[in-house]
């Protein structure tokens, strides 16, 4: 799967665009899922 350049997006928040990357690191991509706790991420964003 070919991710796009979401800082080009223009129809995304700046939190929204944090809250992609962040997910991106715990993306699996053999099987296209992620999986980190809401509380995770809240502690890894602050």
């Amino acid at each position: 799967m070919k991710y796009f350049n979401v800082w080009q997006e223009s129809d995304l928040s700046f939190t929204a665009k944090g809250v992609y990357c962040l997910l991106r690191q715990f993306a699996d991509n053999t099987t296209l899922r992620c999986w980190p706790s809401v509380g995770r991420m809240s502690e890894l964003s602050g």
